[in-house]
Parts: C-alpha cells; sequence; structure tokens
C-alpha cells in the first residue's frame, strides 16, 4: 500500500487555530471525550513555514476540547499544506429566519458595523472585492450587506468573529455550500436565512496564522484526500506526562505498522457522512 498518510502524536502547545471554535459544541464534544476512553480519529494538521509550529486545518473544536480536559498531546494526520491536492474551500452558514432582517440589523448595530440592502449580483460583487465583510442572504433572495466602513483594516477580521459569536448564540447554525443555498432558503414548509463569507486562500490563511488571527468559527473548509478515520487511541496515553513523546510516537507507529500487516487499512474515495466525530 502506498503514500499512506502519516500520523504522529504531537504536542497541543506546537498546535495552533486558524478559525475560532464554537464554546457551545467545544463543551459538548469535551464531555463525550471525557466519557469515553479512546479518541476516535486524529485531527488534521500541516506544518507552517516560518512558524514552526502545526496549523489546524480540520479539528478545532477537538482541540479545543482536548486543552479544556488538560490532554498533553494530540494524534495528528500530517499533511503538506502547499500540495495542489488539498484544496480550500468556504462554508456559509444556513439558519432559520425568525425575524431575521431585524435580528440581523441589530446584531450589526450591536457590533458597530454598517448594513445596507441590494441585489444578490451586487452583494457578490462587493464581496469578491472585500468591500464588505459578508452578506446575509434571505428566503426572498433579499440581500443585506454587512460592511465596518469606521474600523480598520486589521480590525475587520475581529468585527466578522463578533458578529458570527453574537448569531450563534441566538440560532442554531449549519454549515452549508454556496450551490445547496437556493434550495435551502426553503424547505419543509420554513424559512432560512443565510451568511454568505468571501473566499479565503492558503496564503491568506498562513499570513493570519502567523500573525494570530483567526476566521470566526465554521467557515473554512479543507479538502484533504486520504483522511484518516477510525484511528483510535487511548485517552491515558495523550493525557500522560510520563511517557516521552518520542515513545508516544514509537507505539503509535507499531500499531499502525500492525494494522496494515493485518490488513486493517482500508481505502475509501467515496464522500462519506460522519456521526460523533472525536
Amino acid at each position: 500500500m502506498e503514500n499512506l498518510p502519516q500520523i504522529r502524536v504531537i504536542p497541543l502547545e506546537d498546535v495552533i487555530l486558524h478559525e475560532e471554535h464554537s464554546p457551545a459544541r467545544a463543551e459538548r464534544l469535551a464531555q463525550l471525550i471525557s466519557e469515553d476512553s479512546h479518541l476516535k480519529n486524529p485531527i488534521i494538521v500541516a506544518r507552517i513555514k516560518g512558524i514552526g509550529r502545526y496549523m489546524v486545518l480540520d479539528g478545532a473544536t477537538r482541540t479545543t476540547a482536548l486543552l479544556k480536559l488538560g490532554f498533553r498531546d494530540v494524534l495528528a494526520q500530517v499533511v503538506d499544506y502547499y500540495s495542489n491536492s488539498i484544496t480550500l474551500e468556504t462554508w456559509h452558514h444556513l439558519m432559520p429566519d425568525q425575524n431575521g432582517r431585524k435580528a440581523m440589523e441589530s446584531i450589526a448595530a450591536g457590533q458597530e458595523l454598517s448594513f445596507a440592502y441590494c441585489r444578490q449580483d451586487e452583494a457578490d460583487r462587493l464581496l469578491r472585492r472585500r468591500e464588505i465583510l459578508c452578506y446575509f442572504i434571505f428566503f426572498d433572495n433579499t440581500c443585506m450587506t454587512i460592511s465596518d466602513k469606521n474600523g480598520r483594516p486589521s480590525e475587520h477580521m475581529k468585527k466578522l468573529r463578533n458578529l458570527v459569536f453574537a448569531y450563534d448564540r441566538n440560532f442554531p447554525v449549519t454549515r452549508i455550500h454556496f450551490s445547496d443555498i437556493g434550495k435551502a432558503l426553503r424547505k419543509q414548509g420554513l424559512v432560512y436565512m443565510a451568511n454568505i463569507f468571501p473566499a479565503f486562500s492558503k496564503e491568506e490563511l498562513v499570513r493570519m496564522a502567523q500573525s494570530g488571527l483567526t476566521l470566526p468559527a465554521g467557515i473554512s473548509r479543507h479538502v484533504v484526500p486520504g483522511r484518516v478515520l477510525g484511528f483510535q487511541v487511548k485517552n491515558s496515553l495523550l493525557k500522560t506526562s510520563r511517557i516521552s513523546l518520542q515513545k508516544k510516537n514509537e507505539l503509535i507507529q507499531k500499531i499502525y505498522q500492525e494494522k496494515i500487516v493485518d490488513g486493517q487499512v482500508r481505502y475509501y474515495p467515496e464522500s462519506i457522512y460522519i456521526f460523533n466525530e472525536y
């Protein structure tokens, strides 16, 4: 079996996030992990040039949950972020439209942000040119742009994070692909609204990580071929400081090789659905 993924135990202190986490989701996941004896899936990280640390591509909530639980290390799949095989897409946020316009106007005003209404083609143009932070589209295709006309460019990401955090506390948020938004705004007799974000590049994420900035929770979507699932490791091994990092990795590599020899490693090219991932 060629081109097997690289799996390692790495210190949590060497891990950085490019994206905020949802406190509620992290709390729920921490409870699930504490009730189990094993971590079931590795996070996905990449070593970033110029930082010397690992940036989390997938697993911000798990990383935060492990930190809350006092873990010293984490099991990680290490990938080459600069490979063309790893692509970066954008998640958008779908929410029930509970008096959505007024609610979002109020939230924007509370964050000292400006809002205006326009057609979707105009909102898309402004978003591509980064003249707005994001825009909301409602079930009747009305669009409300959100901008920060008074703040400095260096503050824009903080304002966007605060906006997302504000509505995340009041609305159940579902991540959605842009191509699915049209049909999702009306379904099962209910109406919805969606927050549309700009498309970020890998280079932008690296620059933000280098400067300590983070995206709002639930925006970036890294598509990683050969994602590892189902590689379980004992929580006690990751938590303990009595075993050196080298010994932990020697043990993980031994387990890895045994799984390969026993034919327990399979590659599935299909898309998958994951339930209770941790």
